[in-house]
């Protein structure tokens, strides 16, 4: 019996962390999708100016944000094997945002490991 409520907490542990980390990605979805359909100078005046912008042929105009931020370095010494691991991560976040007629954004798709929510 003990080794089943273990097991019962651990998965409820495991299903909190799976469920936060979901959560933090739905809420940076979440607010993105709310600029859809507003003028994209609102967009502008919030985040300042974008970092780069491109005509689409069908009459679009994509603006887009990239955000770098820190690097990680993470170095590990293994004894038994006397061997050093080291590995780095740098968190960044490329935001892209399609506006057409009357610069009314319709679409926005974002790549990178930190497009998360605060």
């Amino acid at each position: 019996m003990r080794h089943l409520g273990r097991c019962r907490s651990a998965a409820t542990v495991v299903l909190i962390v799976t469920l936060g980390a979901c959560a933090t990605a739905g809420g940076f979805r979440k607010k993105m999708n709310t600029w859809v359909g507003h003028d994209v100078s609102a967009l502008i005046t919030t985040w300042g100016p974008p970092g780069q912008t491109f005509d689409v042929p069908n009459g679009s105009k994509v603006y887009s944000w990239l955000w770098v931020g820190n690097t990680v370095v993470t170095t590990n010494y293994y004894s038994y094997l006397n061997m050093v691991q080291s590995g780095a991560v740098t968190y960044w976040c490329k935001i892209n945002v399609t506006a057409g007629r009357g610069n009314v954004i319709s679409t926005w798709s974002a790549q990178g490991n930190a497009c998360k929510s605060r």
